[in-house]
């Protein structure tokens, strides 16, 4: 393309913008003159050729007022300075083409009356007639009949079937539809309902709640209102007294109890483990069972059952909902009292791998935040467990007990028991009446030594020193057994016992140091006797005693709560027999412990002077033995 009609092709577009231009202003010239007629129409101001209509319309208005005795529109006059200013506006928008505004002042009076906000107020109270039990008969005749209502309140006409508040019958129909289709359930479904496990669950959980309050006599009492017990403790001076018998008819009576625990978290619950009874060979061969000693109730808090005998069990100190406990198949199981079921939620597998013996001990060491399970089987199997994996062992140790030319042979352990803050070392008590220190970590994992002059039956039994004090006495420990004897040991100071406790006619079966005086321990015995010790007071005769009755079931277990005032046992019938401990016997004064070690140290000194007297004339016959003596020395003596 040329110069030359690139020149033309640019005057053409310049024209055709120059006509664009053109035409934009027309349509705004057009736009803004629309607008101002519309001003102009919209606040009334008069057209040149609406003129002579608005005078009329004015007329017409003025004439009408004066009908109903109003004044007419008064004419407001025009100062010469507005008329001035309105007309050079006039000549200002005609020099710039806008068409000038036609401005006018009307006075526009207008009155409206607004009714104040009614404030409404009204008391808190039930609105009834006068305050009485109206019928219908009662409404009608004082006068408040169908149409009259109250003052100042429309009422619809009342009908006595409306007062009685069935209106048309409506509700009445309603219930005798109702009734109609309610249906008898069928026996298949009545059974259904009674065997499903939501049901009995709801039903156990509300006659649990109602048994509660059924025995509870002093649900109202005020304490603002009743006195105060000048009397103090009813347990004067060393005596013991029954408190409480738990024994159910379904589930514990007539069995043995092989193992006892408190919670730790909830000292009012305490758990038993049940051998089967003869009579139930139709229920689960183990039964653990948990038992409630804030209500007054006969009825168990829980029950859990599983597949094998529970020979041990005790609460988890840490998980205060699970319950732990070893069977006589090897197996370890856990309950928990939130689950629905009765059966264990974990357990343990058969397997070389761990137990295959029965489990006669299960202990929880450790912290809240570091602790595990440990469990001893009769054949000398110690495993330790984690709560959260029961499918193997953490660690498991075999104990092999080294006997005269080299011969090693296991350990069948019955019982354990750890000393206080010790999660290491333990005392193991076995069928053959020995007992051994053993440890489960380090260079000497296994059995460490063995104690002379031990029972010479079945060790029942084995407990560490709880209390801690001024003097640290956590070395100490106390053995039972079936040959009618309880020791006194040291893991220190000697291999053979400090003391013997005298004075049995029977196997005994249990014993356990006190939680909370230093001195005191108890034991239970086949003769159905718990007697407690206060080696301070007298090392060789119990400070007090109580018979079970009736009939003096053989006592097979007992646990000290930790508050010291109360001894559970449990007995060859089933029963846990709840006594109370007075308070001389359940909290120490401060020279117990000294007191106490003066004791020990008087005891071991005994015992070395007689056993340094009988090593001396060990080749003198017997009865030369005796006479120097002064009186006739113990079995293990002797032999």
């Amino acid at each position: 393309m040329s110069a030359i009609d690139r020149k033309a092709e640019l005057e053409k577009k310049k024209q055709r913008l120059e006509e664009i231009r053109l035409q934009k202003r027309k349509r705004e010239e057009e736009k803004r003159r629309e607008d101002a007629i519309k001003l102009q129409k919209h606040q009334g101001a008069p057209t040149p050729e609406g003129q002579s209509d608005l005078e009329g319309q004015r007329r017409a208005a003025n004439e009408l007022l004066a009908d109903l005795g109003l004044p007419a529109e008064a004419s407001v006059p025009v100062s010469p300075a507005k008329n001035f200013r309105s007309a050079s506006i006039d000549e200002d928008s005609t020099r710039r083409g806008k068409p000038a505004p036609q401005l006018s002042l009307v006075q526009l009076i207008s009155q409206v009356n607004i009714a104040p906000k009614e404030n409404v107020q009204y008391s808190k109270e039930t609105q009834t007639l006068g305050g009485a039990n109206l019928d219908e008969s009662s409404i009608l005749e004082d006068g408040i009949e169908a149409g009259t209502g109250f003052p100042g309140i429309d009422t619809p006409e009342i009908s006595p079937r409306t007062l009685r508040g069935d209106s048309d019958g409506s509700r009445r129909d309603d219930k005798k539809e109702h009734k109609d289709k309610v249906q008898e359930l069928t026996e298949e479904q009545k059974k259904n309902i009674i065997n499903d496990e939501e049901f009995i669950t709801f039903v156990t959980r509300g006659a649990k709640f109602v048994e509660r309050m059924m025995f509870e006599d002093d649900i109202l009492y005020d304490y603002g209102v009743a006195g105060v017990d000048v009397e103090g403790d009813p347990l004067s001076g060393f005596q013991l007294e029954e408190s409480r018998v738990f024994n159910e008819e379904r589930w514990s009576r007539g069995r043995i109890i092989n193992a006892m625990d408190w919670n730790q978290q909830f000292p009012e619950l305490i758990l038993a483990a049940y051998y089967p009874g003869e009579e139930t060979h139709l229920d689960p061969d183990g039964t653990v069972v948990v038992w409630n000693l804030r209500y007054k109730t006969e009825t168990p808090e829980f029950v859990f059952h599983c597949g094998s005998q529970v020979t041990s069990s005790v609460f988890a100190p840490f998980h205060p909902n699970l319950v732990l406990g070893g069977t006589y198949s090897g197996i370890i199981t856990i309950w928990d009292n939130r689950s629905r079921k009765r059966t264990p939620v974990q357990k343990t597998s058969l397997g070389v791998h761990a137990h295959t013996h029965p489990i006669y001990d299960v202990r929880v060491v450790g912290t809240q935040n570091a602790h595990n399970l440990i469990s001893v089987s009769n054949d000398g199997m110690v495993c330790t467990w984690s709560l959260e994996n029961l499918s193997q062992p953490q660690d498991k140790m075999e104990l092999q007990a080294v006997f005269p030319q080299t011969q090693t042979r296991p350990v069948y352990a019955t019982c354990i028991s750890l000393p206080a803050n010790d999660v290491n070392n333990f005392v193991v008590g076995t069928e053959d009446g020995l007992l051994y220190t053993a440890c489960r970590h380090g260079n000497k994992a296994g059995i460490i030594s063995k104690f002379d002059d031990t029972h010479q039956g079945y060790v029942t039994g084995v407990d560490f020193h709880k209390v801690t004090g001024p003097i640290d006495f956590g070395h100490l420990f106390v053995s039972s057994g079936f040959d009618y004897s309880v020791k006194i040991w040291s893991t220190q100071q000697s291999s053979k016992p400090l003391h013997a406790l005298e004075g049995f006619e029977g196997y005994v079966y249990d014993c356990g140091w006190s939680t909370t005086h230093p001195a005191v321990l108890a034991t239970v015995d086949n003769d159905g006797q718990l007697k407690v010790w206060d080696l301070n007071i007298d090392p060789e005769a119990p400070v007090a005693q109580l018979t079970m009755e009736p009939n003096e079931p053989a006592l097979s277990k007992l646990r000290w709560s930790e508050s010291g005032r109360q001894i559970a046992v449990g007995d060859s019938n089933g029963a846990i027999h709840i006594v109370e401990v007075s308070e001389n016997l359940a909290h120490a004064k401060n020279d117990e412990w000294s007191t106490l070690n003066a004791t020990i140290n008087e005891l071991q000194s005994n015992m070395k002077s007689e056993g340094s007297l009988m090593m001396m004339n060990s080749d003198l016959p017997l009865d030369k033995r005796i006479s120097m003596v002064g009186k006739v020395p113990p079995t293990s003596v002797l032999l």
